[in-house]
């Protein structure tokens, strides 16, 4: 594969593919990321893959209309979105296109987000981001991509684990969207999520629901190939600004 930066590449395909899928740049020497993959912007700084930590007392999923919302991820992704914004705007006047994906599984956080963008104060990269819900990202590549995960209480449809015997709906295609939102970056992956959910007291549970997701936390929490890291989204709730 040539889409996704090495590390994150190699990751997807340990996760997915059985290691069978190969990256198409030899990184085995040195590991070193070749520049097409560098992110040069402020915040993730030379990051390809960035778990953003909201711990969930106080930022709890929010039940609506039989869906989730959660404020607080939505306020750090466009925290990191103001701090984009100026790179955005000069890369496009020069002919450099910055595309940015946001995936949610829920319709609530979906219309929560969206409602946000449509604000003036985001009329001059509003073309350049887009939308969704996980299953309507299929493919779909972005240069950054943001994965809202909202839940901190149970995994939702992101859980792989076998329910009431009925592999397809539930276990199957629960694999496939975790394939889908954590494969559609060229440059830069951000989970904005609670690392309680995988890490800690959760850690066992997480691994039978929603492994990808361990093993994502746990490169970022190692630093992986100096291209992985947390960032403390609460610095960024305490400086956002409506």
């Amino acid at each position: 594969q040539f889409r996704m930066p090495p590390t994150l590449g190699e990751f997807v395909s340990k996760e997915f593919y059985d290691g069978k899928l190969k990256n198409g740049i030899d990184f085995t020497e040195g590991r070193v990321v070749p520049e097409r993959y560098r992110t040069h912007y402020p915040i993730i700084n030379g990051m390809n893959m960035v778990w953003v930590d909201i711990p969930k007392k106080g930022n709890r999923q929010v039940e609506q209309d039989k869906s989730f919302f959660r404020e607080a991820e939505k306020k750090a992704i466009f925290y990191i979105l103001d701090k984009l914004q100026e790179q955005i705007i000069n890369s496009a006047a020069a002919g450099k296109k910055t595309t940015i994906g946001i995936i949610t599984g829920y319709n609530a956080q979906r219309k929560l987000i969206c409602s946000e963008l449509n604000n003036d104060k985001w009329d001059s990269i509003r073309e350049y981001v887009e939308v969704g819900t996980i299953d309507s990202f299929q493919g779909k590549e972005f240069d950054i991509v943001f994965i809202s995960a909202v839940r901190t209480q149970g995994y939702g449809f992101l859980s792989i684990k076998d329910q009431d015997g009925d592999d397809f709906t539930l276990s199957r295609a629960g694999k496939q969207r975790t394939c889908v939102a954590l494969s559609r970056a060229k440059k830069c992956l951000i989970v904005v999520w609670d690392s309680g959910m995988v890490s800690g007291e959760s850690e066992k549970r997480a691994i039978e629901e929603v492994p990808a997701f361990v093993e994502l936390y746990k490169a970022c929490k190692e630093q992986r190939d100096g291209v992985c890291k947390i960032i403390d989204g609460m610095d960024m709730l305490n400086g956002y600004v409506d």
